[in-house]
């Protein structure tokens, strides 16, 4: 999550309004288990240590059992902030071996994940032990860490890695351009330069196997492909990061068709309410491709139209970025954990307001997708 962790320093935190283990059999529905909530009697784990002393990338590399590896802290977990429920890590990774599993063609389809949401490095040891995929990994801060919202120069981890999509364009050039140029980070020299944010604050986290670090961004035309972009209880300020994300995405010449968005409540509204619902309907998306940030949800999206079985053409990559918050059984919740978002000037600039829903969705999450073939 993003969360106060001073008086100027705004993280990233719970608020109101995104192969494979052999255990795991094809068609096994891995059912949610609560992992994310908070356990006083779970150990919050070492302080994250400076990434490698040469700092370049200035990320710290995850290996299994080093001081990155969440599973090193018996029963410690970390998970995504949603809209009706959280996701553990476990749930998160399982869910997805599953989900390629069960669709039998997607056993190479490269995999990116950002996780830009506090706690996220806790996400990586799941998703390693669970799938076999070429895949890259880059968290905003340590498994036991939380990260932080613009505040004097602007800049967080996630705008770093959005405007590093018009610079670098492969999956590591990017993770090291964002830990770059994170104000929070170790990087010496960030983009814009610091403006009163704490060098170290955040240690960004990075993996990779099977070649993921070569992954490329810039997809080829025509591609049936996978984005989805996660904000369980967005804040002002995931709502212009997610907007300006699905602009750069769809310049960079990626199909709405393959952009979904779990946001919220899911809802799209009308003008002055939300700056990602307007920037999809500016751009003809379906209102299919808005959901609540539900993780039942999730799981039907991976099965049903991420990883589909039997399609003549199935897709053959996915990108996945959670901004907003994100929860660890091993620290307790904060304000905006119980009572949704803060005020304007808090938790990255209040919530996002809830506007009227012109377009009649109700729940959208309950709209089928147009189907893929």
């Amino acid at each position: 999550m993003k969360s106060t962790g001073s008086k100027h320093l705004v993280a990233k935190g719970i608020l109101g309004f995104v192969v494979f283990a052999t255990c795991i059999m094809p068609g096994f529905v891995v059912q949610a288990q609560n992992l994310c909530k908070f356990n006083r009697n779970v150990a919050q784990g070492p302080l994250p240590p400076p990434p490698p002393a040469q700092a370049v990338p200035p990320y710290f590399i995850w290996a299994a059992g080093n001081a990155g590896d969440q599973s090193t802290v018996p029963l410690q977990h970390s998970g995504l902030v949603g809209w009706t429920a959280n996701i553990d890590d476990t749930t998160f990774a399982q869910q997805t071996q599953a989900a390629i599993a069960n669709g039998g063609a997607y056993a190479t389809v490269p995999l990116v994940y950002v996780f830009g949401e506090c706690f996220g490095g806790g996400m990586i040891d799941d998703l390693q032990a669970n799938i076999a995929n070429p895949m890259s990994i880059v968290t905003a801060a340590f498994f036991n860490q939380r990260a932080l919202y613009p505040t004097g120069n602007g800049t967080d981890f996630v705008w770093a890695y959005i405007n590093a999509l018009g610079v670098q364009n492969t999956a590591q050039k990017l993770a090291e351009q964002a830990a770059t140029d994170d104000p929070y980070g170790w990087g010496a020299n960030p983009n814009p330069a610091r403006n009163g944010e704490t060098l170290g604050a955040e240690t960004p986290e990075y993996y990779s196997q099977a070649g993921g670090d070569n992954i490329t961004l810039q997809r080829p035309a025509g591609e049936v492909n996978n984005v989805i972009l996660w904000a369980g209880q967005p804040e002002l300020v995931d709502d212009a990061q997610l907007s300006q994300l699905i602009t750069t995405l769809l310049a960079a010449g990626y199909s709405k068709d393959n952009i979904v968005v779990f946001f919220g409540g899911g809802s799209y509204s009308g003008a002055g309410f939300s700056m990602v619902s307007a920037t999809m309907q500016a751009n003809n998306f379906s209102p299919t491709h808005l959901r609540v940030a539900d993780p039942k949800d999730l799981n039907n999206v991976l099965r049903g139209w991420v990883f589909p079985p039997n399609l003549i053409n199935p897709p053959k990559f996915l990108f996945f970025l959670a901004a907003d918050h994100g929860c660890n059984n091993a620290f307790p919740v904060l304000d905006q954990e119980k009572n949704g978002n803060g005020p304007a000037g808090q938790h990255g600039g209040g919530p996002v307001p809830v506007g009227p829903d012109p377009w009649g969705n109700g729940g959208s999450s309950q709209l089928p997708y147009p189907p893929r073939y």
